[in-house]
């Protein structure tokens, strides 16, 4: 009888060891995850960041485009106007 208990109890916290793993193993998971989200969510923001950036340089670049097509215009209303 008592070999019999001592096996049962060797099984039971080979089992128990196992759950714990498990656990262990879950909450690493649930770390990663979080990590990967809160990274992916950083790469997000740089990309919309740099998509900004981007609008803003080419509405620059176009503005800049404009006011010299118009003081270029300007220019030769005046040579016209003398």
């Amino acid at each position: 009888m008592g070999i019999l208990l001592l096996y049962m109890t060797k099984e039971a916290m080979s089992v128990y060891y196992l759950m714990e793993q498990l656990v262990r193993d879950r909450h690493e998971t649930m770390l990663r995850e979080a990590e990967t989200s809160r990274l992916a969510a950083q790469l997000r923001g740089v990309r919309r960041a740099q998509r900004g950036a981007t609008i803003r340089q080419a509405t620059g670049r176009a503005l800049i485009a404009v006011g010299s097509r118009l003081s270029g215009v300007g220019a030769a209303a005046e040579g016209r106007s003398r």
